[in-house]
């Protein structure tokens, strides 16, 4: 009797162990890269390169510390109509269009995303999005590589949203861009961006 309850209690043992490795967030290479109940996400150390801006865009988005709770944002969002609120770069686009998200094997605290711009698609897969039930905030670095005009452009910009999400879509969104690096191989015909110029923008009633 002794030896079944051993052999039940390893038994279980075992199949709970089976159960948490299988609840973990998987890479499209196939490496599991987020353990259940072990994101993390260090947004100060991500945006350190451009910290008295990121500290600035928060207060004028007016993000402040928020639970681990955010809610599901798995979906395809479209963002018409942006206007600018914000910029510390005097010939900022005062409005954009044309923005699509898509977010999806969101583990917990942990996202990916589909950002497209100016018909430009990235893909990020490490997403940090932070929360109060439907209310979100959401953290990411993207790198992007494309050309303008006869030129090439690498692109490291940190991207900081919030809003809620409510049926039918989000509310309330505002989205921020800071860019880390710039670079290009134009020799000055195309106007580069300094580190640390970011432009925030909200949805427009």
């Amino acid at each position: 009797m002794k030896a079944k309850r051993i052999l039940f209690g390893f038994g279980l043992l075992m199949a709970f162990g089976i159960l948490l490795s299988s609840c973990t967030k998987v890479s499209s290479n196939g490496e599991t890269i987020v353990p259940i109940g072990k994101e993390y996400f260090d947004v100060e150390k991500l945006f350190s390169e451009v910290k008295p801006s990121f500290d600035e865009v928060k207060g004028i988005m007016g993000i402040g510390d928020e639970d681990l709770i955010p809610p599901k944002l798995d979906n395809l969002y479209n963002v018409n109509r942006m206007r600018l609120i914000g910029s510390n770069y005097d010939e900022a686009p005062t409005s954009i269009s044309d923005i699509e998200m898509r977010f999806d094997c969101q583990h917990n605290s942990i996202a990916n995303i589909e950002f497209t711009e100016s018909s430009i698609t990235q893909k990020t897969d490490s997403v940090y999005v932070i929360g109060n039930r439907d209310k979100f905030t959401i953290y990411f670095v993207e790198e992007r590589d494309y050309p303008i005009i006869n030129y090439h452009v690498k692109l490291k910009r940190g991207i900081i949203m919030s809003g809620s999400v409510v049926q039918g879509g989000l509310s309330d969104l505002r989205i921020a861009f800071i860019v880390i690096d710039w670079e290009d191989d134009s020799h000055g015909a195309l106007h580069s961006y300094n580190p640390g110029t970011y432009m925030i923008y909200e949805v427009e009633d």
